[in-house]
């Protein structure tokens, strides 16, 4: 595993460019990752074989509550099956963060979310089909995202990062600030120990984008035992451990 020395600017470094788009063909099941979102799924052709169904059948499942999401209607109680009520007002489909599907020979391809892939797996598990049954146990194994990042051979390496001289994992989330805005949080742990925490200006997006300078005085502030789970590296906050005070506080003020 890579480690770094700590600086800014490798702090938020962006990691070597993969393709948009990883694809693998295993025994005529299409599998998919998004190396941006990490987001991946199986062709709808690939997931029917999966589960011992023609593609047609699950086509017209699938096509069906993808249309009525869109429509934000009601079908008619004969199409109201019992597979369709588990997947009714959901995601449905892979695509990319401008709502593209994967590419395959110059076009586009319908492919299914993995927490979808594993419902319908499970769904046609419960009805006796042995190729779904197996399908599930593979998936419950890994879990469906890395069960096809498996398959398709993309298994991503955390960034790492030393802090005197101890390396931290790093992992990032995108979070919800406001209405309108989205930002990165960092989040780092000690792979040896156990202890997580979180960057500063990760934890004021959190608080709803609190000024970050008000989380300083807070934190500055704050009376033992709580000061003992923060700690200061060059200009990089990291608060251990009890986090969830400073949350309460921005979200509950009195």
């Amino acid at each position: 595993m890579a480690k770094t020395n700590y600086n800014q600017a490798v702090l938020r470094a962006k990691p070597p460019l993969h393709p948009l788009w990883l694809h693998k063909k295993l025994a005529d099941v299409d599998f998919f990752v998004n190396t941006s979102t990490r987001q991946c799924g199986i062709s709808t052709r690939g997931l029917a074989k999966l589960c011992g169904v023609h593609h047609s059948t699950l086509q017209g499942v699938l096509r069906k509550v993808d249309s009525t999401k869109k429509a934000s209607g009601r079908v008619a109680g004969n199409y109201a099956t019992e597979l369709y009520n588990i997947l009714k007002n959901r995601e449905i489909f892979l695509k990319d963060m401008a709502g593209n599907s994967p590419i395959l020979n110059g076009k586009e391809v319908r492919a299914i979310l993995h927490d979808v892939c594993f419902d319908v797996a499970h769904y046609y598990s419960g009805k006796g089909y042995a190729e779904a049954h197996e399908t599930v146990g593979k998936m419950g194994r890994f879990g469906t995202e890395q069960f096809i990042m498996i398959q398709v051979g993309f298994i991503p390496r955390p960034e790492s990062i030393m802090l005197d001289d101890i390396e931290y994992l790093i992992a990032k989330e995108t979070v919800q600030v406001n209405k309108s805005r989205q930002e990165e949080v960092q989040f780092f742990t000690n792979p040896l120990t156990g202890e997580c925490g979180i960057e500063l200006q990760g934890l004021s997006y959190i608080c709803g984008g609190v000024a970050l300078k008000h989380v300083k005085t807070f934190l500055v502030g704050w009376a033992q035992p709580y000061r003992a789970h923060a700690k200061l590296f060059n200009n990089l906050f990291l608060l251990f451990g009890s986090r969830g005070q400073t949350i309460q506080t921005f979200a509950y003020p009195t």
